[in-house]
């Protein structure tokens, strides 16, 4: 399996409404398809804010039931206050997929996600600081926990490095997760032998900053590109790159708490599955690592030699990117999201799926001591994998989580997660504090029964004088924001799948592209290239007509081309003659849809084949028919034209609209058989193709298990909307 499909499947396919997205990391991720409604506003009554507070009593580490409102005292900001309410949430038991349901749309997601009676869970999948070792531990573990967690009002989502906190889908089902870590489970990064092919900065970095081999005599202390790291010495590049992934993965932490800011007063459950961070601060001396003047060899200052650099690397980029990854303050930055997750009630319980580790780092991958004599190997070591578990541990103490750590009891700790979460009680006041200044008030909830311990949200941020003019308002029209979103037609847009024939001979499709121009595409079936009697390539003629009129040339138009050996399809352009382009110029969506009768011919004699397919004339204003190609996930890989609309998890599906008008917004989503948004980004482009503009889709399907899905694209221009969809069906 390839590094890509094995990084990729993480989070992209893992499921109808589940989450992620981006795991396909070559392309940019684009803006979602469908925005969230607008953050929750607080609950106002006579200028003071109702205030939502979770709490855990618990004792011997399970909750205490039966408590009133008189056994807890609230604080906020030192001052008491009244408690209005008092709600023990049970959870109810786990069900199976067949009995789960997602919600119907993102908008729906939200506003449960909101309802502080609904848990949410956030599954973090580290892939950065996960061994391989690892993602094969936690594969079944994880699956149980969230098979036995999920209740029929729990939400949980996926999230990795390369995906952006906006793109987080949460949803109920889990049995695409659950096929996907089983079968695709090598997907942990750390202590490879590789670089991360999703990152080409990785390489980029290595180019520039791999040391030189030794000459003979010469000090290994000082062997070029080595510096010390914490007492070993180490390639400045794997310093780099080992500072740039941490750099991504606390990035991506703080897009998550700032995302889930307002969108959810109640906690938020992250089950961080890591095996740590190191924390790393800032360290002048990798800037002394900078590019030197190029010198001869017999010149060497004692920093590193670059001969090749020129062909390889931008040395002024390289010392860009060096000089920001030496003032890396993440330790700094971990203390400041431990401040954001409590302000925004988010608990982390931390997972090392690697269990009971002697080594941080594998004894063959033992780097050398800084100083022979007072260094010791498995003494530096230990104090890396000291670090990486304090971390987590940290981490958890400190947003009233878990850390399950030192352990290859990784199910039995992943139970704790579950019994610690099982149920919970909702208090309610309104603060005394009526000033309406956007500040943090401290939240103290105590317990007068003794023996409890109490865990319960720390705070939270008072609204602004605007929030609270927005939320006063009597909201009497519904907004676009607001409106709901329509739904897929399902059974419309995934029919044509349904025509597909397994084994079939040829393919065709066609569209318009134009008032002038329409298309036809051919596509030989898979077995043909094989065993058929065009592996070698075969002629094509089609022929078009306009219905009801006759095959006259003022009506009909034909090309001659030729399938090339080992490609399947071909695309035609077929030029409307102008007497038929003249009984539809007056409109492009004409009262009349014109009907076009095409026949494709593949050869001749005994072996020729030959299909009949028809073409309608399309009725939108905005985009004209969908043009499918297929190719390879490399974006310089030829397209080849589609008519079998079943492509290979290998492959990537490329479609280009053509446009009739100018658009002012355009975004694409992909669409599960259930007619569900996935979590996956469909990457848009534009372009012109002779002389017209073109949106382009691409999809790269190693994330995807096989089944039916479909791209949705909705373009606008003004008050002018147009939504098309293009389904297709991905085998292994």
């Amino acid at each position: 399996m390839g590094s890509q499909l094995r990084r990729a499947v993480v989070a992209a396919a893992l499921g109808a409404g589940v989450a992620w997205a981006a795991l396909a990391a070559q392309a940019p991720p684009q803006p979602p398809p469908q925005q969230p409604p607008p953050p929750r506003p607080p609950v106002f009554r006579a200028g003071s804010v109702l205030v939502t507070v979770d709490v855990y009593p618990q004792r011997d580490g399970r909750l205490v039931e039966g408590l009133t409102v008189e056994d807890f005292q609230v604080l906020e900001d030192g001052k008491p206050q009244a408690i209005d309410g008092l709600e023990l949430v049970r959870i109810e038991r786990a069900l199976s997929d067949a009995e789960r349901r997602d919600p119907n749309s993102t908008r729906d997601m939200w506003i449960e996600a909101a309802d502080p009676k609904n848990r949410v869970f956030v599954v973090y999948l580290d892939t950065l600081h996960v061994t391989v070792d690892g993602s094969h531990n936690i594969r079944r573990p994880l699956v149980d926990m969230l098979n036995s967690l999920i209740a029929p009002n729990d939400l949980f989502g996926v999230m990795t490095p390369s995906a952006q906190a906006r793109h987080l889908a949460l949803g109920r089902l889990t049995q695409s997760i659950e096929e996907q870590l089983s079968k695709y489970w090598t997907w942990g990064e750390r202590n490879r032998i590789t670089n991360d092919s999703t990152d080409p900065v990785e390489d980029t970095l290595m180019r520039c900053y791999q040391y030189e081999p030794l000459r003979p005599g010469e000090n290994p202390i000082k062997e070029r590109g080595l510096v010390e790291d914490e007492g070993s010495l180490r390639s400045l590049y794997q310093i780099l790159i080992d500072r740039r992934r941490e750099d991504k993965v606390m990035t991506s932490f703080e897009d998550l708490v700032v995302f889930l800011t307002n969108r959810r007063e109640a906690r938020t459950v992250v089950v961080l599955v890591s095996d740590g961070w190191r924390l790393f601060r800032p360290d002048r001396r990798l800037l002394d690592q900078a590019s030197p003047p190029r010198v001869p060899d017999a010149m060497w200052t004692g920093r590193v030699t670059r001969p090749d650099l020129e062909r390889t690397s931008n040395p002024a980029v390289c010392d860009q990117e060096l000089a920001r990854l030496a003032q890396l303050d993440n330790a700094q930055r971990f203390r400041n999201f431990l401040i954001q997750a409590n302000r925004t009630n988010i608990t982390v319980y931390g997972v090392t799926p690697s269990g009971l580790t002697v080594w941080d780092t594998p004894i063959h991958m033992q780097p050398k001591p800084a100083d022979p004599v007072r260094g010791n190997r498995l003494e530096l070591d230990a104090n890396r994998l000291r670090s990486r578990i304090e971390s987590l541990q940290t981490i958890a103490e400190n947003t009233d989580g878990l850390a399950i750590v030192k352990t290859n009891d990784i199910a039995g700790g992943l139970k704790r997660i579950v019994d610690d979460v099982s149920a919970y009680y909702l208090l309610t006041y309104y603060s005394t504090n009526t000033k309406n200044d956007g500040g943090f008030r401290r939240i103290e909830v105590r317990t007068k029964r003794p023996g409890l311990s109490i865990r319960a949200r720390r705070g939270y941020t008072a609204p602004t004088e605007a929030a609270v003019a927005a939320a006063n308002k009597t909201v009497s029209t519904p907004t676009a924001t607001d409106s709901a979103v329509e739904p897929v037609p399902v059974e419309a847009v995934f029919a044509p799948l349904s025509r597909l024939r397994a084994g079939a001979e040829v393919f065709t499709y066609g569209g318009v592209v134009g008032r002038d121009l329409l298309f036809a595409s051919v596509e030989l079936g898979s077995n043909q290239l094989v065993s058929g009697p065009f592996a070698r390539g075969a002629d094509l003629r089609v022929a078009a007509a306009l219905a009801g009129v006759g095959p006259d040339a003022a009506t009909s138009m034909t090309v001659n081309t030729r399938i090339e050996a080992g490609t399947r399809g071909v695309l035609v352009r077929l030029l409307v003659p102008p007497a038929s382009a003249g009984q539809t110029a007056a409109s492009q969506a004409p009262p009349t849809p014109r009907l076009w009768q095409v026949t494709a011919t593949i050869g001749s004699g005994a072996d020729r084949l030959q299909e009949r397919f028809e073409i309608r004339w399309a009725t939108g204003t905005l985009l004209a028919d969908p043009m499918p190609f297929r190719a390879t996930p490399a974006p310089t890989s030829p397209l080849r034209a589609v008519a079998d609309f079943q492509y290979r998890r290998t492959e990537r599906i490329h479609i280009e609209w053509p446009l009739l008008a100018s658009v002012d917004r355009k975004e694409a989503r992909l669409i599960g058989r259930n007619g569900q948004p996935l979590p996956v980004p469909v990457t848009l482009s534009e372009k012109a193709d002779n002389g017209q503009a073109v949106i382009a889709a691409d999809l790269t399907l190693a994330p995807l298990a096989p089944g039916d899905y479909a791209i949705e694209l909705t373009v606008g221009q003004g008050a002018n909307s147009e939504r098309r969809y293009v389904a297709f069906r991905v085998t292994p």
